[in-house]
């Protein structure tokens, strides 16, 4: 029995050590990919910030009424998540499996997206992946 607890539990440490926490929180800086002269882009810093179980996105603006931009999504729990733009096109925000590159995918106008590269790091690690580990460990002792 402690030979099946001990293998198990090897395997939980082997998965855990593989899993890499998604880290959407942190400043990124926007590559200007963005055609400004047709959309309102996202440019210069972005600032991801945790509030309660949302993210918000604060960035500076090209092309738009204002030069500033800030929006509120609920925390996702994978690596993408879409959202409906205010001319209504379906946009889809993207982190890379590192955490170091964010990219904005403008699906009905594909020259309004761009990417930006990590310059600091957030600090916020998601409930959801917490609480994977601790049901696993329960399941494992309980064994």
């Amino acid at each position: 029995m402690y030979s099946n607890i001990s293998l198990v539990l090897s395997i939980i440490c082997a998965l855990i050590s593989a899993v890499k926490m998604q880290i959407w929180t942190g400043t990124f800086a926007w590559n200007d990919q963005c055609k400004s002269n047709y959309c309102c882009c996202y440019a210069g810093t972005l600032t991801v910030t945790n509030s309660d179980s949302n993210l918000v996105f604060s960035s500076d603006t090209q092309g738009c009424g204002s030069s500033k931009s800030t929006s509120t999504f609920p925390n996702p729990n994978a690596y993408s998540f879409s959202t409906t733009g205010t001319r209504g096109a379906r946009i889809i925000y993207s982190l890379s499996p590192d955490s170091n590159t964010l990219t904005v995918q403008n699906i009905d106008y594909s020259y309004c997206g761009g990417s930006a590269a990590r310059t600091s790091a957030g600090n916020y690690v998601y409930p959801s992946i917490i609480s994977f580990v601790i049901i696993l460990a329960s399941i494992l002792i309980l064994l």
